[in-house]
């Protein structure tokens, strides 16, 4: 997948807000809106929140292991593929 599109006009500070432009497949766009309007914000929030999920599993030691716990307290293993 090519990389987004990032202006070079000058280099933005790190809490800077920058524009980019992506291509995405039009099911994870739908995905996103979707997410967007679950959680009843913006699309550009929801991807906002999307790369802090990823950055947080990314950041976990080899070999860990993320877990959810129905309502009713089963618990299941989630795997993530490549």
């Amino acid at each position: 997948m090519p990389s987004p599109t990032v202006s070079k006009a000058k280099s933005p500070e790190k809490t800077a807000v920058v524009k980019v432009s992506f291509n995405l497949p039009f099911e994870e766009l739908q995905g996103l809106r979707d997410l967007a309007e679950q959680r009843h914000v913006n699309v550009t929030q929801a991807l906002r929140q999307a790369i802090a999920t990823e950055r947080f599993l990314a950041s976990q030691p080899e070999g860990s292991k993320v877990l959810i716990e129905d309502p009713d307290g089963r618990i299941r293993e989630v795997v993530f593929r490549n």
